[in-house]
């Protein structure tokens, strides 16, 4: 008489071992820890932005305000 396997029996049902848990939890940290440097990047590239519109602006509106011509590619 064969013995059944209870492991390949149909409704057992399988779980995560805590090896197969950590690899998760470290891939999961490995990847946050890439993501969160090039998400504060992207901020600060966001105000290097702002502030260059801001000087452009400010340039145009001293500009016009002198009645001087304006400069090069700075006339909407």
């Amino acid at each position: 008489m064969r013995q059944r396997n209870s492991h390949n029996s149909v409704g057992t049902r399988g779980a995560y071992t805590l090896v197969e848990l950590l690899l998760v939890i470290l891939i999961m940290g490995i990847a946050g820890a890439l993501v969160i440097p090039q998400t504060s990047q992207a901020h600060v590239l966001r105000i290097h932005a702002a502030v260059r519109t801001l000087v452009a602006d400010i340039s145009y509106a001293q500009t016009d305000a002198a009645g001087l011509p304006a400069a090069p590619g700075g006339d909407l």
